[in-house]
């Protein structure tokens, strides 16, 4: 090894790609870890740039294991109650370090293991390969890492499908379709490639009816019970994630050598992949609800966008029933429900009941929109909206009681940025962004338009609303200063280069603190007085 080749393997484990590997086995309970030709453990970086500390037993396997690393062979150790596998990785003939795959005895096969441990050893040795080289064993995961990383992030559950999908067709010529489990008991048709005949796919497959096993081999007599036209679909895999479960046929062209070596990690980082997605789009959907409840709107009017909002997001018909305390409903959204007896989390029917002080209740319910049933993804992001509709309903009630010829105040903006700074000095970190008309006298309805520009600019998690000043804010919580500003001068960018050029810029303030003591008065003041230039 020549000291080039070893900062190249340091740098590597250092990486975001690295990184996601880690995680992608970490989400089927294994460890992966790296050493260098001295067998020393390379910790990877946390985000602040401060490395991992390393776990005493995977020093203590790499002693064990270090006889047969030096030998240039792989090897199998097992110490308190976990399997270690070593596959060491060759440069120019020599060792260059090994990766270490971890896992629990109790549920990790030793073959999947090895598999796994020789997988990324044949990458790194590509990535510490001359560059010259083909290298196509790391640039096939830094493509996969990429691809599926935009789709988790800026899309949803079926967008990483599909984008799955479309690699393991144009890489490998397999042919994915996936069903998504419901809540009652059966998998439904969801994604498939443009262009797939999907009348030789079945649209619903009963769960009890897939053989056992999270990777089923299907007999063509097998895959005509399910109800698959021809023997087209051989493989099954069960993909569990926090969304639901997810049922993935695959076809798979026999003379294709890629497929069976990186079968393992494709389904591995699809399983990451979705569980990701879904957390994005749980944070998104949660929040365009938390923002339609905190616009300066009178509280029915907020209520019922979030109410739509809601029913957007997970494609049924919601409605929002409130009772007083003798019983009688107050008020109602969509179709007023007869009773508030019991929550109920049914494919056809999810309800739950969120109480108010002084007796105060309501119910928020959701029904499919058309035939079909709710999977765990909607019960899910139901159960995340009835939370934020709680929250917010328990401080509205009484506005909401109110007679309609009486109208309740609406909540200011103004009271939305103190909770929010209140929260931030508990999660250690806060940005406001302050958007100053150039004119004094700009119409609500010109910064209401603004605001709704906004929105797309934004993360799913920021806020967005008028002040009583007539200034326009966004609060980002747990955001850097570096990233706040990124957003700020974006933003000025978007409103300056829309209005018309005979009108008075618009200014663009910034504050951000993390970890210190302030007030949403003095972070809006300090805003006005730092000016993002252009």
């Amino acid at each position: 090894m020549t000291p080039d080749d070893t900062r190249v393997l340091a740098h590597v484990v250092q990486t975001p790609t690295w990184k996601w590997v880690v995680d992608v086995y970490k989400s089927r309970g294994f460890s992966v870890d790296v050493v260098d030709e001295h067998l020393n453990v390379l910790p990877p970086l946390l985000h602040a740039g401060n490395p991992l500390a390393v776990d005493p037993v995977v020093i203590e396997a790499v002693r064990q294991l270090a006889s047969a690393l030096s030998g240039g062979h792989g090897e199998t150790a097992s110490l308190r109650g976990r399997h270690f596998r070593c596959m060491p990785i060759a440069a120019g003939g020599s060792l260059a370090g090994a990766t270490l795959v971890g896992g629990d005895e109790e549920h990790s096969r030793d073959d999947e293991l090895q598999h796994a441990a020789a997988l990324l050893s044949r990458i790194l040795e590509d990535f510490v390969s001359p560059a010259d080289g083909q290298r196509t064993a790391s640039r096939r995961l830094s493509a996969l890492h990429d691809l599926l990383g935009e789709a988790r992030n800026n899309g949803s559950e079926l967008d990483v499908f599909r984008v799955f999908a479309e690699i393991m067709n144009v890489w490998d010529d397999a042919e994915v379709v996936g069903y998504r489990g419901d809540l009652s008991g059966h998998y439904v048709l969801a994604a498939t490639l443009p262009g797939s005949d999907r009348t030789a796919l079945p649209d619903v497959i009963a769960a009890d009816a897939v053989p056992a096993g999270s990777v089923v081999t299907l007999p063509a007599s097998t895959q005509r019970q399910l109800g698959f036209g021809g023997a087209r679909f051989p493989i099954l895999v069960r993909v569990p994630t926090t969304g639901g479960s997810w049922l993935i046929a695959m076809s798979h062209q026999p003379g294709v050598q890629q497929l069976p070596d990186w079968f393992d990690f494709y389904v591995a980082a699809l399983g990451e992949s979705l569980a990701a997605a879904f957390e994005t789009e749980l944070a998104r959907s949660t929040s365009a609800i938390a923002q339609r409840l905190a616009d300066n709107e009178s509280p029915r009017e907020a209520l019922t966008r979030a109410v739509a909002a809601l029913a957007d997001t997970i494609g049924g018909i919601a409605s929002f029933t409130m009772w007083e305390p003798d019983g009688t409903i107050a008020l109602a959204i969509g179709e007023a429900l007869r009773s508030s007896d019991s929550d109920v989390r049914r494919a056809d029917v999810l309800r739950i009941r969120i109480d108010a002080p002084a007796g105060r209740h309501a119910c928020v319910e959701m029904r499919p929109s058309s035939p079909g049933q709710f999977t765990r993804r909607d019960l899910n992001v139901f159960e995340a909206a009835a939370w934020t509709l709680s929250r917010w309903f328990s401080g509205a009630a009484e506005q909401l009681a109110a007679p309609r010829e009486q109208p309740a105040m609406a909540q200011s903006f103004d009271e939305v940025v103190d909770r929010c700074v209140r929260a931030g000095k508990r999660s250690g970190s806060i940005g406001l962004i302050l958007i100053m008309p150039g004119s004094p006298d700009t119409p609500t309805d010109l910064a209401y338009e603004w605001i709704r520009k906004l929105r797309s600019q934004l993360r799913p998690t920021d806020l967005a609303g008028r002040l009583t000043t007539g200034e326009i804010a966004i609060v980002a919580i747990e955001t850097t200063a570096q990233g706040a500003l990124i957003v700020a001068r974006r933003i000025e960018r978007m409103l300056n280069d829309s209005i018309d050029p005979l009108q008075t810029r618009v200014r663009v303030g910034l504050a951000a603190r993390a970890g210190l003591s302030t007030s949403a008065h003095g972070l809006i003041a300090e805003a006005r007085q730092h000016l993002v230039e252009p």
